[in-house]
């Protein structure tokens, strides 16, 4: 690095002579990190998530699953919204499974540059492979890692609360269109069924006589 005795600062001082210092500028820290906010995948897509990593040749990928019938006390745990999918008291075994592990190699290792790469998830989410998954993609022998939480499925739901009542709308999230003959649960704070229906050809489902009051037994999760 040299500055010039001939720069003038902003009062006008200079220099009595150049300023001269070597420096050296080291390589970025290796970084694994998925891309974007999202949890939402849909199982009409390519099932494809980006890797943004910079300094690694190599990810290592794993994938997790909840059980369908864990989802509502795994839900009273943990947040999908989030920077990771690790939370202090939290266990997979205690509602869920592993389901592959694989390393895999990248297409470039250009120093010092971000590197996207897409993960395919086809091979572990299937076209009826709805549910919560995690995703964790790492540098292989320790060091940066990122995790996170994907719900796959093509439904999206928006569920309303009034008084006893609860409506909830079902549409592809692909096509964007309403999805009539889908089956909504009301689950309970205690993992039980309170209500049970199909939606109408409007995607839409109505249920009433809902209460509040029993603290174990009061609407948690559709």
């Amino acid at each position: 690095l040299k500055v010039s005795s001939d720069l003038s600062s902003e009062n006008g001082l200079k220099l009595e002579r150049d300023f001269t210092r070597n420096l050296l500028v080291t390589d970025l820290d290796p970084i694994v990190r998925i891309t974007g906010p999202g949890n939402y995948l849909s199982l009409k897509g390519d099932r494809k998530v980006a890797i943004e990593t910079i300094n690694t040749d190599e990810i290592e990928v794993s994938v997790d699953r909840i059980h369908p019938n864990n989802l509502v006390p795994f839900l009273q745990k943990i947040r999908l919204k989030g920077s990771d999918g690790y939370y202090y008291g939290w266990n997979l075994e205690d509602h869920g499974t592993p389901l592959f592990s694989r390393t895999q190699k990248l297409t470039s290792d250009e120093p010092n540059k971000i590197i996207v790469t897409s993960v395919d998830l086809g091979e572990v989410l299937s076209d009826d492979s709805r549910g919560i998954f995690r995703l964790t993609v790492r540098k292989p022998g320790g060091g940066s890692r990122d995790s996170r939480w994907i719900v796959a499925t093509d439904l999206g739901l928006v569920a309303k609360q009034s008084g006893d009542r609860v409506e909830v709308a079902v549409a592809s999230i692909s096509r964007l269109q309403a999805v009539a003959g889908v089956k909504v649960q009301i689950m309970s704070h205690n993992n039980q069924v309170l209500a049970s229906a199909l939606t109408d050809n409007e995607g839409m489902v109505s249920f009433s006589g809902l209460t509040w009051t029993d603290s174990g037994g009061r609407p948690f999760a559709v």
